[in-house]
C-alpha cells in the first residue's frame, strides 16, 4: 500500500462540494480521488506522485529549503548573537569604569583601595584583534547604553585631558519598577539574572585614582546600594514578577 501512486484531482471551486468530508477512519490514500477545495481553477498541467518522490521532496525542504529560510527570515541572525555576546563581555569586563582604550588594548591595571596593590592581567579574550575581527565596539557600547547597563562621560582623567568613558549602571534601590525592568532586559538581552550582575559589579576594580570627582561619586553611591538591591531581588514581590531564568554565559579572565 505505501508504494500505491496517488492520484490527485483537481477540481474547480465552483465544481466542489466545499462541505465534504470524509468518515473517520478512511484512508485518503485508498481513495481513487481526493477533493481539494482550495484551488480557483484546476491546473494546465497536472502529475502523479509517487510516494518515493514525496519523500524526496520532504527530505529536500526539511535538509536545504527550511534551513535556508531560517537564515534569511530569522531577525536573530548570526551578527546579532555575536553582538549580544560581545555586550555581555563588556558587561563582565572586571572593572566599573573604562574607556574604549581598556577594552581595545593589553593593560595592566591596578587598585590602590587596598593594602596592596592588585594587578588584574586580561588575556587575548577581549577585543585586541577588534579591528581584524570587525568588531565596532563603540557600536557595542552605544548598545549597552540604550539598554542603560552602562553611562557615558568624563569620568576617567589622564595628565592632560579628561577622557571620554563608561560607567556600569546599577537600578535604583529605591524604584521596584526599575530595579524589575533592569532585572528583566539583563534575562531578556543576556540570559543573566540580577543577582549575577550584581556579583561582577562588586568585584569589578574601580580604579579611583584616575577617576574624576563626578565618577568617584556615581561608583561610591553605587556601591552603597547594592545590599539594598539584594535584599529588593530575594523579595518575592519582585522574583515572582521576572521572567524565567534560562542560563548564563560566563567568560573567564586571567588573573
Amino acid at each position: 500500500m505505501l508504494g500505491k501512486i496517488v492520484t490527485n484531482v483537481f477540481f474547480i471551486r465552483s465544481q466542489v462540494d466545499n462541505n465534504v468530508s470524509y468518515p473517520d477512519g478512511v484512508d485518503l490514500k485508498d481513495l481513487k480521488e481526493v477533493q481539494i477545495s482550495s484551488v480557483n481553477k484546476a491546473p494546465s498541467q497536472s502529475m502523479k506522485i509517487g510516494l518515493s518522490a514525496a519523500k524526496i521532496a520532504v527530505s529536500l525542504f526539511h535538509k536545504l529549503l527550511l534551513p535556508q529560510s531560517i537564515q534569511l527570515f530569522c531577525g536573530d541572525s548570526i551578527d546579532n548573537k555575536k553582538a549580544i555576546l560581545n555586550e555581555l563581555k563588556i558587561i563582565q569586563y572586571p572593572v566599573n569604569c573604562f574607556s574604549i582604550s581598556d577594552l581595545t588594548y593589553t593593560s595592566i591595571l591596578h587598585s590602590k583601595n587596598i593594602i596592596l596593590t592588585i594587578k588584574l592581567k586580561l588575556t587575548n579574550t577581549f577585543f585586541i584583534d577588534h579591528k581584524r575581527n570587525n568588531i565596532d565596539v563603540k557600536q557595542l557600547l552605544l548598545n549597552l547604553e540604550k539598554k542603560r547597563f552602562i553611562k557615558c562621560g568624563k569620568f576617567i582623567k589622564s595628565s592632560f585631558r579628561l577622557v571620554e568613558s563608561w560607567i556600569k549602571m546599577l537600578p535604583d534601590p529605591a524604584d521596584d519598577e526599575q530595579i524589575q525592568d533592569f532585572q528583566n532586559k539583563l534575562n531578556a538581552s543576556y540570559q543573566l539574572d540580577l543577582e549575577k550582575y550584581l556579583d561582577y559589579y562588586k568585584h569589578g576594580v574601580d580604579d579611583k585614582s584616575l577617576l574624576t570627582e563626578t565618577g568617584n561619586g556615581i561608583l561610591s553611591t553605587q556601591r552603597s546600594w547594592i545590599e539594598q538591591i539584594e535584599k529588593k531581588i530575594h523579595n518575592p514581590s519582585i522574583r515572582n514578577k521576572s521572567p524565567g531564568k534560562m542560563f548564563s554565559l560566563i567568560i573567564t579572565f586571567e588573573i
